[in-house]
């Protein structure tokens, strides 16, 4: 599958380097201690080559977008130990409803791969800015982990059946009891959390209010900064419905990205389960997928590759050049922390349960501390490889503290806000029931609700089509 580039190209594309690199320092941005930049310049230079279809100047047009992106969005802070378990628990991040990660395993060529299962995704409480930057935290790890390795690219293996018996998740994703859960009663997009996020995203990405509309986004930033990424998508155990759907989104992909996705299991039409094996051997999957190595045990699996993420930092130790800008932060900042903190506080009292129950890991070292100990990513050796295809994998590391909208909308968020546990869920449903106007009940405000702003109601499998975009891409 090894896509072939012109050597002249290559060479020519490698040159320009220490120039691009220049600019992205006069930015501010930390190149010298940036892993996707440092470790293999060749092979970095060869993905973008590839992406561009040959053509020089895009690549590099592309890497300088890229350089201005990673400083933008300070994805270093992806690096930090304890970065996995603040965006992944409900309890720190809540609304990132992550059930894909690092599986911890390879496949039969020595490269690693990341496995998800949707069946622990909840559409009721999936908040689409912390789902997105929890979700470029995975591809961003991925995409080290494969550059460090020097093999080239990774894979992907994505469970869209359930779980029997039914079991609720218990980490990060919040369904799988069996209940079925609807998009329509997601609590932050009836406070408006798809405009949740700094406003030149917003401008540029429109108010994500559902799943298309990340999906859009998800691709965009995919194809621009993570390009030939993985070899292979497996979907597992997908039935008519997503098959359908996939046709759909697929029109947005590069032809080379289509080619990657292998259906199995699930339907007649697709080979069996057991075609996985002609990919991974036995003791590398997970028995849940006819594999005898290990278990997935529900959502555990999330667990134990947040402790793998935390454990094994790949930020260097900073020069002194800062990262950071006004806008844009792939790491918490101190209002979002509070306004997080409310929102988990808030929805577990909706659940019935105690802040805090999905928060299981345990307390990790700083994010600050021990990085003296890591070498400087220049010193990390990594041999140049050929770099087989597949563009990209993810989705938008950014969230605002405030909605852009009117003064008079802020003040309605801040009386919401302001109040805690029932009373203030009651604060948010007279509030619907004031504006709507003429409607005796909650219920019925939803239903004019859906009809004044054209909010219909969505089912997981849209979250579905966005959480393929989120590792993939062009």
């Amino acid at each position: 599958m090894a896509a072939q580039v012109n050597q002249a190209a290559l060479h020519d594309l490698v040159e320009q380097l220490p120039a691009l690199y220049e600019e992205g320092r006069s930015l501010g941005h930390d190149v010298d201690g940036d892993p996707y930049l440092m470790i293999d310049s060749v092979g970095l230079a060869r993905r973008y080559l590839i992406a561009a279809d040959g053509n020089i100047a895009e690549a590099a047009r592309r890497i300088r977008a890229t350089i201005a992106w990673r400083h933008d969005w300070r994805v270093l802070e992806y690096h930090k130990v304890g970065a996995a378990q603040q965006l992944f628990s409900e309890a720190t991040n809540p609304g990132s409803e992550m059930y894909f990660a690092k599986a911890c395993h390879c496949d039969r060529e020595h490269r690693p791969f990341i496995v998800g299962r949707v069946h622990f995704a909840n559409p009721e409480n999936m908040h689409p800015w912390r789902h997105l930057r929890a979700g470029i935290f995975v591809v961003e790890r991925a995409a080290i982990e494969v550059m460090r390795a020097g093999c080239g690219y990774g894979s992907y293996i994505l469970d869209v059946g359930g779980v029997e018996p039914p079991i609720a998740g218990t980490f990060s994703g919040t369904a799988g009891d069996g209940q079925k859960r609807q998009e329509s009663n997601n609590p932050y997009y009836q406070r408006g959390a798809g405009c949740e996020a700094p406003q030149h995203l917003v401008k540029e990405f429109g108010e994500l209010n559902g799943g298309m509309s990340v999906l859009r986004a998800a691709i965009a930033i995919t194809n621009n900064h993570y390009p030939e990424l993985m070899c292979r998508v497996v979907v597992l155990r997908s039935n008519w419905l997503f098959s359908a759907a996939f046709r759909v989104f697929s029109l947005w992909m590069h032809k080379r990205s289509r080619e990657k996705f292998v259906f199995v299991g699930g339907g007649w039409m697709n080979p069996p389960i057991q075609k996985l094996l002609d990919w991974y051997s036995p003791e590398e999957l997970p028995e849940e997928f006819g594999g005898s190595g290990w278990r997935l045990e529900g959502d555990n699996f999330m667990r134990n590759a947040v402790k793998a993420y935390d454990s094994d930092p790949t930020l260097v130790p900073c020069n002194g050049v800062s990262s950071g800008c006004m806008q844009g932060y792939a790491g918490l900042t101190p209002q979002e922390c509070l306004m997080a903190e409310r929102d988990a506080r808030d929805r577990a009292q909706e659940r019935g349960e105690t802040a805090g129950v999905y928060s299981t890991i345990d307390p990790q070292t700083g994010p600050d501390q021990d990085q003296e100990r890591h070498p400087l990513v220049s010193q990390v050796n990594s041999h140049a490889y050929n770099v087989a295809s597949m563009e990209g994998s993810c989705c938008l590391p950014c969230l605002g503290r405030h909605r852009h909208k009117g003064a008079e909308d802020k003040v309605q968020v801040g009386k919401l806000d302001s109040a805690a546990g029932p009373s203030r869920r009651l604060t948010k449903d007279n509030e619907k029931l004031l504006k709507l106007g003429g409607c005796s009940t909650v219920a019925e405000a939803k239903g004019r609700r859906r009809q004044t702003v054209g909010m219909w109601k969505r089912s997981a499998l849209q979250w579905w089509m966005t959480s393929v975009a989120v590792v993939i891409l062009v």
